[in-house]
């Protein structure tokens, strides 16, 4: 497999702009979970900018970031192809954006639950939050991937480091999220 199955046919292999950012995986699991899985949405969107814009595919980044939910099903299967062209194995890509669609969307049905009830119930707060990690760890699955091709093959690709910007949101959402277990 060549990367030129990934690419639109007007852009050239050994392009040096034929990648993604390189982002910690620290942080997008840190992000994920104190966004309560909004931070998907955004590396959803950024994957599909980098295509649009590096390797030529013709869609709406921010409407395909929206329904991240629906379009892994699409994002998903692309990634395992590029990562084959590194031989980097990423096997069940339609299986991982299911499991990502049941996850998301069980996690959404309990919060919304969670929200119209007057107590805490602690077992479907667990379970939330193990839906929300293990969606969490799907996208740092994937972004582990980019950053070692990245590693190898693109030393200078662009990077998403860690920003004064996502420490004031993560402990914005961190004091928010403790304070909704305090007692009335």
């Amino acid at each position: 497999m060549s990367i030129q199955e990934i690419i639109k046919k007007e852009y050239s292999e050994n392009d040096k702009t034929l990648c993604f950012k390189t982002t910690s995986v620290a942080k997008v699991i840190i992000l994920s979970l104190v966004t309560g899985g909004i931070y998907d949405i955004i590396l959803a969107l950024n994957y599909w900018k980098s295509l649009k814009d590096n390797f030529g595919y013709k869609v709406s980044p921010f409407w395909r970031g929206f329904f991240v939910m629906f379009t892994n099903f699409r994002l998903f299967p692309i990634f395992e192809k590029y990562f084959k062209t590194y031989n980097i194995k990423l096997n069940g890509a339609d299986w991982i954006a299911g499991l990502y669609l049941i996850c998301t969307w069980a996690d959404n049905k309990i919060s919304l639950n969670s929200a119209l009830q007057e107590n805490t119930n602690w077992p479907l707060e667990i379970t939330s939050l193990v839906l929300c990690t293990i969606t969490a760890l799907i996208f740092a699955l994937i972004q582990n991937k980019i950053n070692k091709i990245n590693e190898q093959y693109y030393p200078d690709a662009p990077k998403n480091p860690w920003s004064v910007a996502n420490t004031i949101w993560t402990v914005i959402l961190m004091a928010l999220w403790i304070l909704t277990f305090l007692p009335a």
